[in-house]
């Protein structure tokens, strides 16, 4: 729903309201709590579209010679913010701060993200596709979205339908 939220902000209420609805009626098939679901049933033809997937999902299947595009938009596209963190408690906590300067070094981590579809955040790391661009990224604010949650799910609910997979 979090993304859903963002994507009505700035589109615009009226804009929203109709592209949603308007995709409502394409009956896209749209799974919670998981992407990878909705991602395997597009990709063998058992579906002809989906909503709820992401860009590393798309681009993995895309190269392993399934038939299915990512599609990204000119224009803003919803970025969901990853984090990295080790516990300070835990067994060995030199070894989560190796691990975490690892994810984050542009020829370590983010290389093997980018590889594997994911959006690195190191700029000397390429994005691909590279029409994806970090000034085109809206990123969901979740303090936000969290103290409006129960809205955005009648909201979801009134276009969609309260009938949802749940993988």
């Amino acid at each position: 729903m979090d993304w859903f939220a963002t994507v009505w902000g700035f589109m615009g209420e009226e804009a929203a309201q109709e592209f949603f609805t308007a995709l409502a009626a394409n009956d896209p098939f749209i799974t919670r709590p998981s992407f990878t679901l909705a991602q395997q049933f597009v990709s063998t033809g058992e579906m002809p579209l989906t909503i709820s997937t992401t860009s590393s999902l798309a681009h993995r299947e895309n190269t392993s010679g399934a038939p299915i595009q990512g599609y990204f938009p000119e224009g803003p596209t919803v970025a969901r913010p990853n984090g990295a963190g080790w516990n300070s408690e835990g067994p060995s906590p030199a070894a989560g701060l190796l691990f975490t300067e690892f994810l984050l070094d542009a020829e370590g981590g983010q290389t093997v993200l980018s590889d594997i579809g994911r959006i690195p955040v190191h700029t000397a790391v390429e994005v691909d596709p590279p029409t994806l661009r970090a000034e085109d990224f809206v990123t969901v604010d979740f303090e936000a979205f969290v103290t409006e949650q129960e809205m955005w799910d009648q909201r979801w609910e009134q276009i969609f339908g309260a009938e949802v997979f749940e993988g």
